[in-house]
């Protein structure tokens, strides 16, 4: 049946198209409603389009009212898929739906798209709402909108925002920005540039948190850190909560590096398993225990004593022992020196050197406020420093953490190697959490991967196993081997993909490389994008646009060398320049000029329009 129109062709059986122009509905009981140039090939059993323009098509240039340019690629629609409107939406899946918007895909089945442009459903039962560029790509995954969303995790969420990564099983994210969670039913409520890569981890909100640690969780603030399993940190500035079931309230530059320790106030670092630091403690009523220990001053208007043992402290004068070079003076115990020490004669030392702390075996302590109980460990100055683990190293800096074998923190503040063999140059809420990860330094880098690195920069994550990561703010490097040099906000997320800078940039095909520019795609193996602004290489592989504005490559072995809006589909095609032009044919050729079309085998323009 058609009802009306211009140029529509109904051959499918039980088909019918309404009305509009150019609509094909070949299919068996498919529909076309309206519109122009909407396509339903023969195999899409009982698939709907509702009206708008050159849906189930690629490649077209669109004038005022017609296509100036025509589509140079049909696609096959899915069974029981339904369109009902927009411009170039695709519905490939089995019963996919597309609501409307521009340039939509929704190629899984059953999955979802309703509205937004460039938003992609391609996993089964997935669901995106609307935005721009998003990506639902995790059986049942669900992103309701924002930009360049990624859900990529089986049932995972993201509600909103811009930027943000949901992709382990069951992570949830509901908006913000830049944000990553990664560990499986992981939760990031809101807030910007937030880390949740623990098992069952919440960040309830704020500014550049984490948690990593297994169901650790970070209520808010900013630069704060849960890394140790069932950790807590409540808000403040700069805080970490490093031991298991360990617990930072609030305040600034704490650190709970022990075992159910906590903490509450400014720079205090709680080193000792099952206490509680405050910077002052005020108690209105009675204060029982079993221990009290006194680092300054106690003032008392009564004390009763029921039982003392003996200690003597001397508060000035000086002490002489021995007149003969042969007297021997022997300590059992720890012996503690503040200020000078001078040996006149041969010296023997068969235990480490402290340094302002305690003598211990095998261990260098030099500075104040230290915690230092891994065997052979150093911590060679700086305050509240922890060294936990044998052969661990801390330079200096104030409350840094070497929590694992042989790891090192160089120096800096609030920084964390808890990955053996792992490393942390310098800066401040810096982490190596893996086997021989290294952050070279900057701000709230996170190196994740195995054998990753983070050079500098702020926000950066490299979580892929030998992953690299030079600088720049915000970038994810999550491919194995995958390498971002700089910029803002770029991915590179497949296997050996490359991103040198720019903002907003994807490298997710294996191999593929974006070198520059704004927003440009390389998502098919060994695909490369020069530069340009959303330029994209995403259907075949070894396909490239050099620069320009929204080019895009839509089948292997092709270039655009640059221009404005051209499309490749054909294989091994090229287009060189220009605006809205199409090469559709093998080895087709456009070397520039304006719409204009190549669609035949190895054709060839070289300008014009």
């Amino acid at each position: 049946f058609i009802g009306g129109g211009y140029v529509n062709t109904a051959n499918g059986y039980n088909s019918t198209i309404s009305g509009g122009y150019k609509n094909l509905a070949a299919a068996v009981q498919s529909v076309v409603g309206g519109g122009i140039c909407n396509n339903i090939c023969s195999s899409a059993l009982g698939a709907t389009i509702a009206g708008g323009i050159g849906n189930n098509t690629a490649g077209g240039v669109m004038g005022a009212s017609y296509f100036s340019t025509p589509v140079a690629v049909v696609y096959t629609a899915g069974p029981y898929s339904f369109i009902g409107g927009g411009c170039m939406n695709v519905g490939t899946g089995d019963s996919a739906t597309i609501g409307g918007g521009r340039s939509n895909l929704a190629s899984g089945a059953c999955s979802t798209v309703v509205g937004g442009t460039f938003n992609t459903g391609s996993a089964a039962h997935t669901f995106v709402g609307g935005g721009l560029c998003n990506v639902s790509s995790g059986g049942c995954s669900t992103i309701g909108g924002g930009q360049s969303n990624t859900a990529s995790g089986a049932r995972s969420f993201v509600g909103g925002g811009c930027s943000n990564t949901a992709s382990a099983q069951y992570s949830f994210i509901g908006g913000g920005r830049t944000h990553t969670a990664c560990g499986d039913w992981s939760t990031i409520s809101g807030g910007y540039g937030n880390l949740a890569s623990g098992q069952i981890s919440v960040v309830a909100g704020g500014y550049g948190n984490s948690a990593t640690g297994c169901r650790a969780a970070t209520l808010g603030g900013q630069s704060n850190g849960a890394s140790g399993g069932w950790a807590t940190v409540g808000g403040g500035l700069s805080n970490a909560a490093s031991g298991d079931y360990s617990a930072v309230l609030g305040g600034s530059g704490n650190t709970a590096s022990q075992p159910y320790a906590g903490a509450f106030g400014c720079n205090l670092t709680a080193n000792i398993p099952c206490h509680f630091f405050v910077n002052n403690l005020m108690a209105c009523g009675n204060i029982t225990g079993s221990n009290a220990l006194f680092t300054g001053t106690l003032t008392a208007q009564t004390i009763v004593a029921q039982c003392i043992t003996s200690s003597t402290l001397f508060l000035t004068g000086s002490t002489k022992f021995g007149t003969l070079l042969t007297n021997t003076h022997q300590f059992t115990g720890s012996v503690s020196i503040t200020g000078s020490l001078t040996v006149n004669g041969p010296t023997q030392l068969n235990c480490g050197v402290c340094v302002n702390g305690d003598v211990l075996g095998c261990r260098l302590n030099i500075g104040s406020g230290h915690t230092l109980t891994g065997t052979c460990a150093t911590i060679a100055g700086g305050v509240s420093n922890t060294a936990s683990a044998t052969y661990a190293t801390v330079g200096g800096g104030n409350g840094n953490i070497a929590s694992a074998y042989s790891s090192v923190v160089a120096g800096g503040r609030i920084n964390t190697a808890s990955g053996c063999y792992s490393f942390v140059g310098s800066g401040v809420d810096n982490i190596a959490c893996t086997l021989a990860s290294v952050v070279g330094g900057g701000q709230s880098n996170r190196s994740c991967g195995s054998r990753s690195t983070v050079a500098g920069g702020a926000f950066n994550t490299s979580s892929g196993g030998y992953a690299a990561l030079l600088g720049g703010c915000r970038n994810l490097a999550s491919g194995a081997c995958s390498a971002v040099v700089g910029g803002s906000f770029n991915t590179g997320s497949g296997a050996f993909s490359f991103v040198g800078g720019g903002c907003n940039n994807t490298a997710s095909g294996y191999g593929s490389n974006v070198n520059g520019g704004v927003c440009n795609k390389a998502t098919v193996v060994h695909s490369v994008i020069s530069g340009g602004i959303c330029n994209c290489a995403c259907v075949d592989g070894y396909s490239g646009v050099g620069s320009g504005l929204r080019n895009c490559v839509l089948n292997g072995k092709s270039f655009i060398g640059g221009g404005r809006e051209n499309t490749i589909s054909g294989q091994y095609a090229f287009v060189g320049s220009g605006y809205g032009n199409t090469a559709s044919g093998y080895q087709g050729n456009v070397v520039g000029g304006a719409a204009n079309t190549a669609s035949g085998q190895r054709s060839f323009i070289g300008a014009g329009q």
